[in-house]
């Protein structure tokens, strides 16, 4: 597990200080210190004005710049920090998020080009609920779709093309519907059936629910692919690659959707999973709880491994869309999931993780592959970056927004005042990194083996 971890705080934490270290020489700042990881000092070389070393403990680094403390001594030589104008100040300041987000930027769109694996189903229909949209057009179980609208379908991911980008079901009594033309192969005969093609913007985006179609699986068992660190399935002692073979105490629960549904439709009711761990074969009590209070499913915190794996690789011109694409989703998350802690609609200690929540979710990426672990490593360098931004003292936003004030109010704040600022900042985030700490421990079950 540490080794995952150590490469994560090595790329994003070391090129957020890279960043504020490159911008400080652009601008003739003195950096007098420059380490990758925190003291004490292994080696340390000086090298012009500034100590470039390697210390002990491995969790990032830092720069010290000459002239930022206030609370230090300030010679008013012209290459310390408050010499410079203010947009100078700014800009090194910035420079560690935007390095933070410009790395995972490149590292996402390298990946996108190289190719990534999927995770997904056949293209082979598994289950069509009774009098569901399928069921109407006349699909069965077992029918594999090869084509929509004549454009080939491989895996139950290309199914989605069911989807409209506009276009609505209409009424027949009102106008002519949106249909789309399914070419299915039935036991070797090539047989069409018509569905209505439902809209994206307002169809659930879910074949099941819309459509009345569930994929095949081969196999009975669910097999678990990830399973959140501060959630029901890991305190219950769930883990990656682990089989559930059955729900014991619910009948019928012995095949892979029927298990999934168990789960699902169970909120607050104590389940009994039947667990397969290499060759050993135990029971797992949970108890599925909403994730919020309109939730459609109740969960235990996992995700399963579809079946089939493929690998999907995009053009450099096709990359680029993708990672803008990817990195305003992450910006929208972060922003819904920060508002949703502000507004009460989600409790701070499922919204983050602390360093155990991170390590151990860099140690199952890890073991899917160094493509899905890249990934991970670019959304918290992202994450991090984005973080870092938001106005609150001590963080590179917080210093930010002390400068548009001073220079709106066209002078200095005093030492003393910044002093308290940066107090309050620091005893906020020590305090709120205790919190992560603690709750990590709390919701991973790792205190109660001591108490």
């Amino acid at each position: 597990m540490i080794l995952p971890i150590l490469i994560f705080f090595a790329i994003a934490i070391i090129f957020h200080e890279l960043g504020h270290f490159l911008a400080c020489k652009l601008f003739g700042i003195r950096v007098e210190v420059f380490s990758i990881g925190f003291p004490p000092k292994l080696v340390s070389k000086k090298i012009g004005n500034t100590e470039y070393a390697i210390s002990l403990i491995p969790l990032g680094g830092y720069v010290k710049i000459a002239g930022q403390d206030p609370t230090q001594e300030i010679t008013g030589a012209p290459d310390e920090f408050v010499s410079h104008p203010l947009w100078h100040r700014a800009l090194v300041v910035v420079a560690g998020p935007v390095f933070n987000i410009l790395v995972a930027l490149i590292l996402m769109y390298m990946l996108f080009i190289i190719g990534t694996e999927v995770n997904t189903f056949s293209n082979t229909i598994g289950i069509v609920t009774p009098n569901s949209l399928a069921d109407r057009a006349g699909l069965k179980p077992g029918d594999k779709i090869i084509a929509i609208d004549g454009q080939k379908v491989k895996y139950w991911d290309d199914i989605y093309t069911l989807y409209g980008k506009t276009s609505e079901v209409v009424p027949a009594e009102t106008g002519t519907k949106s249909e789309v033309r399914l070419t299915v192969d039935r036991a070797g005969d090539k047989l069409e059936f018509i569905l209505p093609r439902l809209s994206i913007k307002t169809a659930q985006l879910d074949l099941e629910t819309d459509y009345g179609l569930r994929p095949y699986v081969p196999e009975p068992y669910v097999e678990v692919e990830l399973v959140a660190p501060n959630s029901i399935a890991y305190r219950a002692g769930l883990r990656q690659g682990d089989k559930i073979l059955a729900i014991s105490n619910l009948a019928g629960a012995t095949t892979f959707h029927s298990i999934i549904d168990g789960i699902h439709h169970s909120p607050d009711t104590l389940l009994i999973l039947t667990v397969q761990r290499n060759n050993n074969i135990f029971p797992i009590p949970v108890r599925p709880e909403l994730a919020t209070p309109d939730a459609k499913y109740a969960t235990i915190g996992f995700i399963i491994k579809p079946p089939v794996t493929y690998k999907i690789k995009h053009s450099p011109v096709e990359s680029i869309q993708l990672t803008f694409i990817s990195a305003l989703r992450i910006v929208s998350l972060t922003a819904s999931t920060v508002a949703d802690v502000f507004t009460g609609k989600m409790p701070l200690r499922k919204a983050f993780g602390g360093p155990q929540s991170i390590a151990i979710v860099a140690q199952q990426q890890a073991n899917l592959g160094i493509t899905q672990y890249l990934f991970l490593v670019a959304l918290l360098s992202f994450q991090l970056g984005i973080i870092n931004l938001f106005p609150f003292p001590v963080l590179d936003g917080g210093h930010l927004l002390l400068y548009t004030i001073e220079k709106i109010r066209k002078k200095p704040f005093s030492v003393k005042t910044l002093e308290n600022i940066s107090r309050f900042g620091v005893a906020v985030l020590v305090s709120l990194m205790l919190y992560f700490i603690i709750n990590d421990l709390i919701m991973s079950g790792t205190l109660t083996k001591f108490f």
